[in-house]
């Protein structure tokens, strides 16, 4: 299988967007065990579906979720402990309380390191609520 392999860590310098269209704000704790069992993976890789918009949910903790997506044309994958930095880096930076006084998270950190080839980097990492279970 033809992958896009992450080259080095490079993500995107505007920082993660937060508060992004199609996804729920899940709480904060449930990110953080999630972004644990990601440091947990070391010398795996997580891989993403072909793109555009190839998403693989990477990590689950009742609701809370992080998936790894992909835009390239061909499966891409990065290492697991990787991907949990991105999701700390999100969690760092689009925690807002909620109603009900409670830490909730939910925002989208891009890879834009140099692909093979000059292309992008392996995708993106989204933090949210995921119901499906």
């Amino acid at each position: 299988m033809n992958t896009t392999r992450l080259d080095s860590r490079k993500p995107d310098p505007r920082g993660p967007f937060c508060n992004i269209p199609g996804y729920r704000a899940t709480l904060q704790t449930k990110v953080r065990d999630d972004i644990q069992k990601l440091h947990n993976m070391i010398g795996q890789n997580c891989t993403a579906p072909a793109g555009p918009s190839g998403c693989a949910r990477v990590a689950y903790t009742n609701g809370g979720a992080v998936w790894m997506c992909n835009d390239n044309t061909t499966p891409s994958e990065a290492p697991c402990s990787l991907l949990g930095d991105y999701a700390q880096v999100i969690v760092d930076s689009c925690s807002t309380k909620d109603g009900a006084n409670h830490y909730v998270v939910q925002g989208q950190l891009f890879d834009v390191g140099t692909g093979p080839g000059g292309s992008g980097g392996w995708g993106n990492v989204v933090v949210g609520l995921d119901t499906s279970g």
